[in-house]
């Protein structure tokens, strides 16, 4: 069947199992004081395009996915506030209470929706079989959710014992024990404890979404139902997967910026990129997936993931270089400081703005051609102006990265200024003036390092206005311009 010159498939849910499976398979590992080695932000990322056609058939799974939405931002939000706490685990008790707190709150109503929505469906589309399985699998769940956070916030109590420990320094004092340094010891059985249950947990998900997959009453159901939806509404999941292609868009504008405080990033690159190869996911039934397209998703996927590491290296090198009294204390700075080291670290920024340019350009292209084909919609400037700020975005944090590695190359590699940041505490802002005009190189170094906190503050100001711009674009998608 054509229809618009796009060829309407028979729906497959194949795709929908796995990225269930692969979202909720995030959630089984332990948090380790403030440390998630598995990000919950991704599971609830998958999660959320997996329910994306199980939202089209019942409400229950149509809430469910809405909060996968809010889980999301959670998440995010919790790396962010995890990383102002990193060094400092010793006092992070008021956060891991309240992030546990709201996780079960919000887990305990998601999970509740989710199997709610598999229950109904089974009991109407499937052989009857599949739907006496969900009680226990949502109990269990539910049970997790509690287990998994109490465990996470029960070593962190310990840290009350310790404002009252006093030491008694008398001769005929008798030895105490203190209970606070039993933490150790209490996050070790904690999280062998969580791994357990987490196992458990896997194996009971993994089978409960075998049983249904199995389940070829529900599925053949299911099927019909989704490829008449997608025949006779084609419009309205046009509209939806644009508004979330565009979302995901603003998303990758957004984090696109270069926001550093302290050494720690709060916008990682990596973020923008899976951002943006979700904008392309989203579209990608009613757009034909290029390998132009796969091709640059990947390398800025791969060159993201990089960049993210590679300031994680370079951010706390630079925070030292300036508070540290000698230079030459600075361990770890080898790759910097050879001319090749420098020089690749600028190659690879410079690569990676313009791959992010291409994959915007396509992204615009695209958008433009589905919602003419489709929706009949006209743009406007919008898409201009989207392209100009996020790629302008892209190019600023290409160029502050840069000159934050020429910054720590200079510090480490001339003597003169080398000399200047080891003195440059004890000197008066007459003698530091006198020094800077004496020496040319040390001039520039200091014009380097005020312009790159000037193009930092530039580079989230057009992130910003990119973002804005995006939400402007989207509102004609919908026709509210």
């Amino acid at each position: 069947m054509e229809k618009d010159g796009t060829k309407i498939k028979k729906a497959n849910l194949k795709k929908e199992y796995f990225l269930l499976a692969a979202g909720l398979a995030f959630f089984f590992n332990p948090t380790v004081n403030i440390i998630d080695v598995l990000p919950d932000a991704i599971g609830a990322i998958l999660i959320y395009f997996g329910l994306e056609r199980f939202g089209y058939i019942d409400d229950k799974f149509e809430n469910a996915k809405k909060l996968s939405f809010y889980m999301i931002w959670l998440y995010i939000v919790k790396h962010v506030l995890s990383l102002a706490v990193f060094e400092n685990t010793s006092n992070t008790l008021p956060f891991t209470f309240f992030s546990s707190v709201l996780e079960i709150i919000i887990l305990t109503a998601f999970f509740g929706l989710f199997y709610s929505g598999f229950e109904y469906t089974l009991m109407r589309r499937g052989n009857g079989e599949s739907a006496k399985s969900v009680a226990n699998v949502k109990t269990y769940t539910v049970f997790f959710v509690f287990a998994k956070n109490i465990l996470a916030f029960a070593p962190e109590t310990l840290e009350l014992f310790r404002q009252k420990e006093q030491f008694n320094f008398d001769a005929d004092a008798s030895y105490r024990f203190p209970i606070s340094s039993l933490k150790n010891y209490v996050i070790l059985a904690c999280v062998s404890l969580c791994l357990i249950l987490g196992v458990i947990y896997l194996i009971r998900t993994f089978a409960f979404l075998n049983k249904v997959r199995k389940d070829e009453a529900y599925n053949e159901n299911l099927t019909a139902e989704f490829t008449e939806i997608l025949e006779h509404k084609r419009g309205k999941l046009v509209r939806r997967k644009m508004n979330l292609s565009c979302f995901c868009f603003g998303c990758a504008a957004l984090f696109s910026a270069d926001a550093v405080f302290e050494g720690k990033d709060f916008l990682p690159g990596i973020v923008s990129a899976i951002a943006l190869a979700l904008s392309f996911a989203a579209i990608s039934e009613y757009s034909k997936t290029t390998v132009k397209q796969k091709v640059s998703c990947l390398l800025i996927t791969v060159f993201s993931a990089l960049d993210t590491a590679f300031l994680c290296y370079l951010e706390p090198l630079y925070t030292r270089v300036f508070s540290a009294e000698e230079i030459s204390d600075i361990d770890g700075a080898e790759f910097i400081k050879s001319g090749f080291g420098a020089a690749v670290s600028i190659i690879g920024e410079i690569t990676l703005a313009v791959l992010m340019i291409i994959g915007i350009v396509i992204w615009i292209k695209k958008c433009k051609k589905i919602t003419d084909d489709d929706l009949g919609t006209s743009y406007g400037r919008s898409p201009f102006w989207v392209l100009a700020f996020f790629s302008a975005s892209a190019a600023v944090k290409a160029v502050r990265t840069a000159m934050n590695v020429c910054i720590v190359h200079m510090a480490f590699t001339d003597e003169g200024i080398t000399k200047y940041l080891s003195l440059r505490s004890m000197m008066t802002p007459q003698s530091s003036g006198e020094y800077i005009a004496q020496n040319p190189g040390v001039a520039f170094f200091e014009s380097l390092d005020g312009m790159y906190s000037v193009i930092g503050v530039a580079g989230l100001v057009l992130a910003a206005v990119a973002a804005i711009n995006m939400w402007a674009l989207k509102s004609r998608v919908n026709g509210e311009v």
